[in-house]
C-alpha cells in the first residue's frame, strides 16, 4: 500500500487535555487523518509502544480522545496514542457485506504503523488496538487479518461482524480483552445484525486461541454505588501456549465507556460504570503482551511494572504490597470484596 505523509500541524482540544499532532496520509489515493497524541517525556531514539484508539460510529478522532481521556494514561504508561478518523464518521468492517468493499480501513491503519516507524521509531512488537462501539467493531477486524502486525486488541461496545469471521486469517493467536454492558441499547448484549452476539464473541476467541479449560471468573467490588452497574471479570488466562481472552462483563451496563468523562443521558446509552476505569485495565492489558520476532506468537513483557501483593491469600497475617521497578510512587486502594 503506498502513501504520502502530507502535513502535520499542532492542535490543542481544550484545558487540561494535552496537545495532538493532526497528520494526513495518502491511502489509495484518499486522504485519510488521524491524530497523534506522544508523551511528554519521549525522547527521539525511544521505541515506545502504539496504541490505536479508533472512535465509535458519528463520531471522529478529536471527540474520542476527549471522551476516552486515554491521553493521561499514556503519558504514565510511556505509550503513543494514535486517534483515526474514519470516513463519514464510521469504519467499514463489513455491516453492509465484505469490509473488502469500500474504504480500506485496514490497510489505512497498516498505513499508520508504517508512518509512525518512519516518524517516532516505535516498537513494531508492540502495537495494539482498541475502540470505543464501530471502533471496537474495528479493533476485532484488525485482530482478525492484520495480526502480523498488531499485538494485543480490545473492544468496548463492539463485536465481530460476520465478514471478519468470513476472512478470518490470523497468523498468530492474539490476545483479546473486550468490555460490554448487558443493557447496551445500540449493540444489544444479545443480537446485532450480521454479526456475533457478545457471547458468541467471547467464545468465538476462546477457541481459537486454544483455550480449552474453564474461566476465571470473579465479581469485582462495587466500589462505586451510584452508577447502577457492576463488572463481573471473566478471565481465560494465557496458559499452556494459549492466548489470553479476558472479558469485562458490565451488569446493567450501557453503550459507554467504563469511566468515561461524559455520562450520557439514560435514556440514550445506558449507565457508565465506574468500579473500573476502561483505560486502566486496557493498558494494563496491553502492557503485558509482545509479538516474539523470532516465533511470532505472544509473549508477556517483563516491564517491572507489576504489583506483587504476598501472602495471597492472606488469613490474620501481614499484608505485603511490592512495587515493581518502574513504579517508585504509586497509590493503591485495597478493597475487601467480601
Amino acid at each position: 500500500m503506498k502513501y504520502i505523509l502530507l502535513f502535520v500541524m499542532a492542535i490543542g482540544l481544550t484545558a487540561g487535555v494535552h496537545a495532538s499532532d493532526s497528520l494526513t496520509i495518502n491511502v489509495g489515493g484518499v486522504n485519510r487523518g488521524f491524530w497523534v497524541h506522544v508523551p511528554p517525556s519521549y525522547t527521539a531514539g525511544q521505541h515506545l509502544p502504539l496504541v490505536f484508539n479508533f472512535h465509535g460510529y458519528g463520531s471522529n478522532a478529536s471527540q474520542e480522545e476527549l471522551y476516552t481521556q486515554m491521553d493521561n494514561t499514556a503519558d504514565t504508561g510511556k505509550f503513543i496514542l494514535v486517534y483515526p478518523s474514519g470516513l463519514n464518521a464510521a469504519w467499514n468492517v463489513g455491516w453492509f457485506g465484505s469490509f473488502w468493499t469500500g474504504p480500506d480501513d485496514v490497510g489505512f491503519a497498516s498505513a499508520i504503523i508504517d508512518t509512525m516507524i518512519k516518524l517516532y521509531g516505535i516498537d513494531s512488537t508492540r502495537v495494539y488496538s482498541c475502540g470505543m462501539s464501530n471502533g471496537g467493531f474495528m479493533s476485532h477486524l484488525l485482530a482478525s487479518v492484520l495480526s502480523n502486525r498488531i499485538t494485543a486488541i480490545a473492544a468496548v461496545s463492539g463485536v465481530l461482524t460476520d465478514s471478519a469471521v468470513a476472512y478470518f486469517t490470523p497468523s498468530r493467536l492474539i490476545p483479546v480483552m473486550d468490555i460490554h454492558g448487558t443493557k447496551d441499547p445500540v449493540v444489544p448484549y444479545d443480537t446485532f445484525p450480521v454479526s456475533l452476539d457478545v457471547e458468541q464473541t467471547i467464545s468465538f476467541w476462546v477457541s481459537r486461541n486454544s483455550r480449552t479449560s474453564s474461566s476465571d471468573t470473579v465479581f469485582l467490588p462495587n466500589i462505586n454505588t451510584s452508577d447502577s452497574s457492576t463488572v463481573q471479570k471473566i478471565d481465560y488466562p494465557a496458559e499452556n501456549g494459549a492466548a489470553e481472552v479476558l472479558f469485562y462483563k458490565i451488569i446493567n451496563g450501557g453503550h459507554t465507556w467504563p469511566n468515561g468523562i461524559i455520562d450520557i443521558p439514560v435514556a440514550s446509552y445506558g449507565f457508565t460504570n465506574r468500579d473500573i476505569d476502561a483505560n486502566t485495565e486496557i493498558w494494563h492489558f496491553f502492557n503485558k503482551y509482545k509479538i516474539n520476532i523470532a516465533t511470532g506468537l505472544s509473549e508477556l513483557v517483563d516491564n517491572g511494572t507489576d504489583v506483587c501483593i504476598f501472602p495471597n491469600p492472606v488469613n490474620g497475617q501481614t499484608l505485603q504490597i511490592a512495587l515493581g521497578n518502574d513504579m517508585p510512587n504509586a497509590t493503591i486502594e485495597i478493597t475487601d470484596a467480601n
